[in-house]
């Protein structure tokens, strides 16, 4: 067999979008060392179940696993929640969690965009913890500040406008003096050419007002207010607004309008639209978007609260800050990534094995991502949300509509039985989903598909393509030996099979390329081996390898060395470990 790079292990993350069994059986009695109360202890299970929370979706569903906060969401959830007027749930976690962003700071690497956003969290979250770090603030924005007296967001570039207001809303929080930065924005001022653009007046303006300056004593403001009540027509146009969608240009002219005592005077019918916008979730997208984020959401609450009107769904607004609430400290994004059905299965069978409850709503999803992707298979699409959405709604023990499943699965099953298909992805889910619904091939379309599949069988292993590295042999090897079983028939060559499955047990107790043990390998061949009636040589090895593979922030990652879990690799963790102990999966 030709072995090739281990970068193929890595590639096998994104094909296995397969894998997925259900466990409708009650478990055994294991003579293995580790009970079910031993490896699936307490403080790992509590705070695996914490990630899986994070991942939760607005629509429902789970994405993968996000066990990073980002500085740009804390800063606008903190914002967002002081908006609203609610607690965090871990505000002491986040506060602890800044500072350390804060002292690791390194101004090689990070932006004054990063600065902003940890100073200013830090202030509103603890306003007398946040002036203990005033000197190391003032340290690491002096470090942005140009020789014109301006400040860049990266060290050595040039001044820019975000990067200005930046820094003068800091040097206002932080009492942080700086003549060089008042004498730069001064001279900016005076520039009248440069003073009749929305967000140059508002960079000018609102720096100065910032850092103590009293714009309404300045030379020539009557001419800056004139260039604001010039603009405000276009700006606060309904027209305007739905064209752009673009809440920036309505943000910038009231924080300018606000310090200069003008009144906003923005439109009922302005703000009416800006409320018609919110999704479903409680939040506003970029541009309107249907799809939430945290900038859209700030500016459209600060837009909404600043001209007197009630916050409309406070409550979907609180539900969607807390989601992506870290109980570690921080936020994470709201578009972490698409849920797919893969993931919400994945999720939702570890919560079942970790013997937690699960939301109702996810029912709801996998039933929607069913009947779409139906909808693919009909057109000759196939939709990779099929298969997971169907075992998803088996394990919560719904009901799946047996003939459209038939439907929609034996085209694909009769051109793998031909020879047209060869992907036996798509072969494999459809062959499964037919299993779940408790269908039976029989006849013609059986014999071909056991022929075709004889045919692929090797010496110990099955593999479709002339070479194959042992990641794909042990993959298709399960795959196969499972649709055999499923057909009530087994591989041709029995005894080299679980010999060969055997022999692929690394030192360290698991399985995987060149003697390098990762969970997927793994789960393949103990699953393999639990088809064919066996167990791997050493049992108490493979729970060994699966426990140097957990991690203290909870989940498994793909190999011992990794300290990234993954919603993909806990799943076969937990499957794994379960296939060891005598469960059925």
């Amino acid at each position: 067999m030709n072995k090739k790079s281990v970068l193929l292990v890595s590639l096998l993350l994104f094909l296995t979008v397969m894998g997925i069994k259900v466990n409708l059986n009650s478990e055994k009695e294991s003579g293995s060392k580790f009970s079910n109360h031993d490896f699936f202890e307490s403080n790992w299970t509590e705070n695996t179940l914490r990630l899986i929370r994070a991942s939760r979706t607005v629509d429902g569903g789970y994405a993968g696993f996000n066990t990073k906060p980002e500085l740009y969401s804390t800063y606008y959830f903190v914002m967002i929640s002081d908006f609203i007027g609610l607690e965090p749930l871990y505000r002491q976690e986040t506060v602890e969690h800044l500072e350390r962003e804060l002292e690791k700071f390194d101004t090689s690497k990070n932006t004054l965009e990063d600065l902003y956003y940890i100073s200013k969290s830090l202030y509103y979250l603890d306003k007398a913890r946040s002036y203990e770090h005033r000197n190391k603030i003032m340290g690491l924005l002096s470090s942005y500040q140009v020789e014109s007296g301006g400040f860049a967001n990266a060290v050595g570039g040039v001044p820019t406008g975000f990067a200005n207001l930046a820094a003068s809303e800091l040097m206002g929080l932080y009492q942080i003096p700086s003549e060089k930065f008042y004498e730069y924005m001064y001279s900016k001022y005076l520039n009248d050419s440069y003073m009749r653009d929305l967000f140059h007046l508002e960079e000018v303006i609102v720096s100065l007002h910032n850092i103590g300056v009293d714009v309404k004593r300045l030379p020539n403001i009557d001419q800056r207010k004139d260039y604001l009540n010039e603009v405000k027509k276009e700006i606060l146009s309904l027209k305007e607004l739905k064209k752009s969608g673009n809440l920036a240009y309505v943000l910038a002219y009231l924080n300018v309008a606000s310090i200069l005592n003008e009144s906003p005077g923005i439109p009922d019918e302005v703000i009416r639209y800006i409320i018609s916008q919110q999704n479903r979730d409680g939040g506003f997208g970029f541009d309107f978007s249907p799809v939430s984020n945290e900038f859209g959401t700030y500016a459209a609450l600060k837009i909404i609260v600043e001209s007197g009107y009630e916050i409309p769904n406070r409550e979907k607004i609180a539900k969607l800050v807390t989601l992506h609430e870290l109980p570690t400290g921080g936020y994470t994004p709201i578009v972490r990534g698409l849920a797919a059905a893969k993931y919400t299965y994945y999720a939702v069978s570890i919560l079942k094995d970790l013997n937690e409850s699960y939301d109702k709503s996810v029912e709801t999803f996998f039933e929607h991502r069913f009947w779409e992707a139906v909808e693919d298979l009909k057109s000759g699409r196939y939709n990779f949300d099929f298969y997971p959405s169907i075992a998803g709604l088996t394990l919560l023990g719904k009901a799946v509509e047996r003939d459209v499943v038939i439907d929609a699965c034996m085209p694909y099953v009769e051109m793998f039985a031909s020879g047209e298909l060869d992907n036996l992805q798509v072969f494999y889910e459809c062959m499964t989903a037919l299993k779940l619904v408790n269908t039976t091939l029989k006849g013609d379309t059986r014999d071909k598909i056991i022929y075709r599949i004889y045919g692929f069988e090797r010496d110990g292993y099955f593999c479709m393509e002339k070479d194959c590295n042992i990641v794909e042999a042990q993959k298709e090897t399960m795959e196969f030996i499972e649709v055999l079983k499923y057909l009530n028939t087994e591989p041709k060559n029995k005894e080299s099979l679980v010999e060969w499955l055997k022999s692929q047990q690394n030192s360290d107790g698991g399985f995987g390329l060149d003697n390098k043990s990762n969970i997927l390998s793994t789960y393949f061949v103990v699953k393999s081996l639990k088809i064919l009636g066996e167990t791997p040589e050493n049992p108490d090895g493979v729970l060994e390898f699966l426990e140097r593979c957990k991690r203290k922030v909870g989940g498994f990652s793909f190999t011992a060395e990794d300290e990234k879990p993954t919603i993909i690799t806990t799943y076969y963790g937990v499957k794994t470990a379960r296939l060891i102990e005598g469960g059925v999966t």
